[in-house]
């Protein structure tokens, strides 16, 4: 979305487009000030934009000020909200939920997460334990024990490929349920007759409802959505993806599991950035009030929260 100033187009296009945007800003958020700047082309930009850009962060309004490029703005500066996801792994574990799928009693608890993982899967955009990053890192802890790198006796590594066997059986039989329609039609009918015994059921109910509603208000939503490669810190090449900590897993304890949170966290540490979703106000025009609407964010954070907990203990 953002561009190295000098790569947006044609000069005066580019100038004409960034200093009303500035200075809707600067009038806006009452910043004092000369952002003018006596340079030439492109460090012009630079120059005015890093003078308001201090004057802005002395505010502390907790959001960052960049300039953006897209299909209908040349260089627009604009204010970013994102969320703070904070240190933590949004990760889903399913083994549990596969072993309540053959005990007839709890087949309603075992629907209703069908119902509420086809919607995290197909709309939400959440990726399976199969496929993309977390998918590469069971690969990979594979390949540690199956070349001799992890030090492990025989017993574990029985235990380890008994593990694979069951996630990569029942892991393709789960993933073509979870895509089917069926689930995600039968959502609202299964909140909606679900009754709650005891206190894990009502929790299940409570989270089910919350997603229930965001998938009301935003069919079509996906929590990747709102997030803009690059909008902050824009000069780290290596980052943090949406895709690597918010994720289906396999199980939720256990030897491979340990192993996978060891080597995300490992990996993570040497990251200086993260890409989060965000919400973005363009000064284009001089805005009524400020809008930085992270009301679905919040809402579906929140509830992987509650959810990542019911699974754990299922």
């Amino acid at each position: 979305m953002g561009r190295d100033v000098g790569l947006l187009g044609v000069p005066a296009q580019v100038e004409k487009a960034f200093y009303q945007s500035l200075r809707n800003l600067v009038a806006f958020y009452h910043l004092k000030g000369d952002c003018s700047s006596k340079l030439s082309y492109p460090m012009n930009i630079k120059q005015s934009f890093d003078k308001v850009e201090k004057a802005f962060m002395q505010q502390r309004t907790g959001l960052q000020v960049v300039i953006l490029n897209d299909a209908t703005h040349k260089a627009c500066v604009a204010t970013v909200k994102a969320y703070d996801t904070g240190p933590t792994l949004f990760y889903l574990p399913l083994q549990r939920l596969v072993f309540i799928l053959g005990k007839r009693h709890k087949r309603r608890q075992a629907d209703l997460l069908l119902s509420v993982c086809a919607y995290l899967l197909q709309v939400a955009g959440i990726p399976f334990f199969n496929d993309g990053f977390v998918g590469g890192e069971y690969d990979m802890i594979y390949e540690w024990y199956d070349s001799g790198s992890m030090d492990y006796d025989e017993a574990d590594f029985a235990v380890v490929r008994e593990t694979y066997r069951q996630k990569d059986y029942h892991g393709k039989k789960l993933l073509k349920s979870l895509r089917h329609s069926y689930h995600l039609q039968q959502f609202e009918a299964r909140v909606k007759n679900f009754r709650a015994v005891g206190k894990k059921d009502k929790e299940l109910l409570e989270v089910s409802k919350k997603l229930l509603s965001l998938y009301r208000q935003f069919p079509e939503r996906s929590i990747m959505d709102n997030v803009f490669g690059n909008l902050i810190e824009p000069g780290e090449e290596e980052r943090i993806y949406p895709d690597q900590y918010i994720s289906f897993i396999w199980d939720g304890a256990g030897m491979v599991f340990d192993q996978l949170i060891e080597s995300v966290n490992t990996s993570f540490q040497e990251m200086p950035a993260i890409e989060e979703p965000s919400a973005v106000q363009f000064f284009d025009r001089l805005p009524d009030s400020a809008q930085h609407d992270l009301f679905f964010e919040e809402q579906f954070f929140e509830s992987l929260h509650l959810l990542a907990d019911i699974l754990f203990e299922l």
